[in-house]
C-alpha cells in the first residue's frame, strides 16, 4: 500500500537532502550519509516515523518497513548535529551571585584600612632553630650563621659597609671575606678591584674587576693561566687564552686533545702565528717523499666565484684536491646532515612546533696541507734541473 501525501514542516536545517523515486517492492536505499538519531525521511511528502517506517542506524543506508510503491516520491534529508556550551544552572549561578555580593560588602568596608609604613633600619640579633642559628647585625650587615662560636661561623653577609653581598667566612676586619677556609664556595665582594669572585677548593677560579674585565682561572690580567675576556669598549677589545711566556711569546689559545696540545695560536709584539703540532718526538717511521711532482700534476687549480659574495679568487675544490691530498680536506663529497628548525612559532599558549630537514653538510680545506707536497715538488724539479745543467 503506497504512504499518503501531504505538507512537510521542518524545524530543523538540513545538511544534507537527497530525494528519488522508488521503483516497484524497493525496500531500501544506500550510499547516503547521515548521523543516525538525525535523519528525517518523507515518501509522497509524509514524514516517516524512525525504527516503525524505517530503520537507520549504519550512517549510510535506510530500510523501509513496508515496500514502496513504482515513482513513490522519497526524500531523505540529514540534520546538522550540535552540542550544547557549557554553561551554569540557575542553582550554581544564585551561588556565584550571592558570593559576589558578599565580596563587594567587604572591599567596601575595608577601603580605609591604612598600611604601616616600612621598616627604616633593622636591627636585630636572636636564635633563629637552634643554638648556633642566628640572625644579626654587625659592621653596617646582616649576617646569617649556622655553625658555633665566634666570627668563623658566618656564613653570608648582606649589605656590608662597602654595600655589597658575600658569602664565605668574615673575616676579623667585619667587611671581608675568607673563602680559601671554606671548601666549596662562591664569593662576592668589593674586594679591591675585583667587586665579584668565584672560588671553590680556596682557589679563585673567576674574577670580574671594576671595569667589567672578566677573568677564567686567573687573578690578575697580567699573567697567569686562564682567559681574559676584556669589556666592549675597552683598549684591549678581545678575548685572550693566556699562558705567559711560552717557548719565548704569548699564546693565546690552546687546542688539546686528550690532554695533549695540538695547536697554538702564539703572537709576538709583532706578528700572530697559527700553529699546529710537529714536534718529531710525537712522529715515527719518517720517510722522504717520492712522486711528489706527479701527484701535484693530479691537483687542479681553479678560479671560481663565491655564490654568496660574487668575488673570485683561486682555489681548489675540496673534493678534487681530497682524491690527491686527503689530510688536506675534511668532511665527505655530496654529504648531508640532519638540522633542526622552526615549523610554527611558539605563542602565549603553544609551545613553538620544531621539525628536522636535511641540510649540506659541506666539506673544507686546510690548503697549508698541501705545502710539503709542493715543496717536495720543487726539490725533484730541481733535481732534474741541476742534472740537466751538469750534462
Amino acid at each position: 500500500m503506497s504512504y499518503l501525501g501531504r505538507s512537510a514542516k521542518l524545524s530543523l536545517k538540513a545538511q544534507e537532502k537527497v530525494s528519488f523515486l522508488a521503483t516497484a517492492g524497493q525496500t531500501s536505499k544506500t550510499g547516503l550519509s547521515y548521523t543516525p538519531s538525525f535523519i528525517e525521511v518523507y515518501v509522497n511528502g509524509v514524514l516517516l516515523t524512525d525504527t516503525t517506517d524505517f530503520t537507520a542506524t549504519n550512517g549510510n543506508s535506510i530500510t523501509f518497513t513496508v515496500a514502496l510503491l513504482l515513482n513513490d516520491e522519497v526524500t531523505v534529508i540529514s540534520l546538522k548535529t550540535f552540542t550544547v556550551a557549557d554553561h551554569y544552572s540557575k542553582t550554581e549561578a544564585d551561588t556565584l551571585l550571592a558570593a559576589k555580593a558578599t565580596n563587594t560588602a567587604l572591599a567596601t568596608t575595608n577601603t580605609a584600612v591604612a598600611l604601616k609604613a616600612p621598616i627604616a633600619s633593622p636591627s636585630f640579633t636572636g636564635t633563629v632553630s637552634g643554638a648556633d642559628d642566628f640572625i644579626s647585625t654587625k659592621a653596617g650587615g646582616v649576617f646569617l650563621k649556622n655553625t658555633s662560636g665566634g666570627t668563623s661561623g658566618t656564613q653570608i653577609m648582606i649589605a656590608n659597609t662597602g654595600g655589597s653581598m658575600r658569602a664565605g667566612v668574615e673575616s676579623s676586619a667585619g667587611n671581608a671575606v675568607q673563602a680559601n677556609t671554606l671548601p666549596y664556595a662562591a664569593v662576592f665582594g668589593n674586594q679591591g678591584n675585583y667587586p665579584t669572585q668565584f672560588t671553590t677548593n680556596g682557589t679563585t677560579r673567576m674574577t670580574i674587576d671594576g671595569g667589567g674585565q672578566v677573568m677564567l682561572g686567573r687573578t690578575t690580567a697580567a699573567g697567569g693561566y686562564g682567559a681574559t675576556f676584556y669589556p666592549t669598549g675597552s683598549a684591549n677589545n678581545m678575548v685572550v687564552v693566556y699562558n705567559k711566556d711560552y717557548n719565548g711569546g704569548s699564546v693565546v689559545m690552546f687546542f688539546q686533545t686528550l690532554g695533549t696540545t695540538v695547536g697554538t695560536i702564539q703572537s709576538s709584539a709583532s706578528a700572530t702565528s697559527y700553529n699546529t703540532s710537529s714536534d718529531y718526538r710525537l712522529k715515527t717511521d719518517v720517510q722522504p717523499m717520492t712522486g711528489a711532482a706527479d701527484r701535484v700534476k693530479l691537483l687542479k687549480p681553479c678560479n671560481f666565484e663565491w655564490i654568496n659574495t660574487g668575488e673570485r679568487v683561486d682555489g681548489f675544490l675540496a673534493h678534487e684536491a681530497q682524491e690527491v691530498v686527503p689530510e688536506a680536506v675534511t668532511g665527505t663529497k655530496d654529504a648531508m646532515m640532519d638540522e633542526e628548525y622552526e615549523v610554527t612559532a611558539a605563542t602565549d599558549t603553544e609551545a613553538a612546533v620544531m621539525g628536522t630537514r636535511s641540510v649540506p653538510d659541506l666539506q673544507g680545506i686546510d690548503q697549508s696541507k698541501l705545502v710539503p707536497l709542493l715543496t717536495a715538488t720543487i726539490q725533484e724539479l730541481i733535481a732534474r734541473i741541476e742534472a740537466l745543467e751538469g750534462e
